[in-house]
């Protein structure tokens, strides 16, 4: 099912021949030469509660944030620092339509789950999903591209659990009071049977306040779900 998926939007929209960035080689993933130059920004140290990237490796561990607020959600990892390179890829797939670009980000959040233990008993799958109107305007969920390639990279089920009951303003912007007022109680969850007892994972593209994820988080536990984890190619730094 994933290779059909794929198949008809590569027809619809073409992915480049060779690295999305640099158009070298003709493989569709990033070449070893752009792996290299994004690299430093990848291995930065980060909260392990929400993710996001420290500015020094003294910094404490968890964060301010989290150390002043108990989360829902067990631990947010992110691939990169939501800025350059980074933050072009995912507008270019959110924005642009560059649907072909799920795949390379996909593995590349996969291999951060991969390496981290926490995700060890993750059993299912669940993308942020997008209000009706906007899937609408949108015509896709890149959320749910960006999990389809993680579950196939892990082996995982991916299940549309949540829906999303309203639509709610764009975020960019808001500060952390405001996101969490924009998205308190607009997700619900279906097909419950599929994640009561079972350790989650949620995806997302970014990860700024966490407040999307938290919100999504309490809902997936109301319903039994054992625990909840976050996947996002991006978030912010402290």
């Amino acid at each position: 099912m994933r290779n059909l998926v794929q198949g008809l939007l590569d027809l619809i929209y073409p992915p480049p021949a060779g690295c999305p960035l640099c158009g070298a080689g003709r493989d569709q993933g990033f070449c070893q030469s752009c792996l290299d130059r994004m690299a430093p920004l990848m291995g930065l140290p980060y909260c392990e509660t929400c993710g996001r990237f420290l500015v020094s490796a003294a910094a404490q561990n968890p964060c301010q944030t989290c150390r002043a607020t108990s989360q829902p959600y067990l631990r947010n990892r992110s691939v990169a620092p939501h800025e350059g390179v980074f933050k072009d890829l995912i507008h270019a797939l959110k924005y642009n339509r560059r649907l072909w670009l799920a795949p390379p980000l996909g593995r590349m959040m996969a291999s951060v789950a991969k390496a981290d233990t926490a995700y060890r008993e993750v059993r299912v799958i669940v993308p942020i999903p997008l209000a009706p109107d906007r899937l609408r305007e949108r015509r896709f969920n890149q959320s749910l591209l960006l999990a389809r390639e993680i579950g196939f990279e892990l082996g995982l089920r991916v299940v549309d659990a949540l829906v999303r009951q309203e639509q709610t303003p764009h975020q960019t912007g808001m500060d952390a009071v405001a996101r969490r007022a924009n998205v308190k109680g607009v997700f619900a969850v279906r097909k419950g049977r599929l994640v009561r007892g079972q350790t989650v994972v949620l995806v997302d593209d970014v990860f700024t306040t966490g407040s999307t994820v938290a919100e999504a988080s309490r809902e997936l536990l109301q319903a039994g779900a054992a625990e909840v984890l976050s996947l996002t190619f991006t978030t912010g730094k402290n």
